[in-house]
């Protein structure tokens, strides 16, 4: 599924993300460090992929919850369009923190090693 995932993600978006690859330079030299084995435009690929679909996963959600909860449309439509924001918003950091937490996670393994 990931591999999948993967390159679906990299064949319909990474075209896309060729403009902004040196705005994220500092995300491709933080999956080197971590030992991540995959290009920069790939995982900006995945991570569009994943913001879309939160965000329309939130919307649905959000809207068809809203409507068994409160049964009021209008408010069941802002709860999903909040409900998609927040989703992926919280795709985005999570999409920024990774590599990040990879890079220290390799970094402390390494320095465990050292006597």
């Amino acid at each position: 599924m990931a591999k999948t995932f993967r390159r679906i993600s990299y064949l319909r978006f990474g075209k896309w993300m060729e403009p902004y690859l040196d705005r994220f330079n500092w995300v491709g030299t933080e999956l080197k460090k971590g030992g991540v084995e995959i290009s920069l435009r790939m995982y900006l690929g995945m991570a569009l992929l994943t913001t879309i679909l939160c965000f329309i996963g939130g919307i649905t959600g959000g809207t068809l919850l809203g409507m068994l909860i409160i049964k009021d449309f209008i408010i069941a439509i802002f709860l999903g369009l909040a409900m998609g924001v927040g989703l992926s918003v919280l795709s985005i950091m999570s999409f920024n923190y990774y590599p990040h937490m990879k890079a220290n996670e390799r970094k402390r393994q390494l320095e465990a090693a050292l006597p």
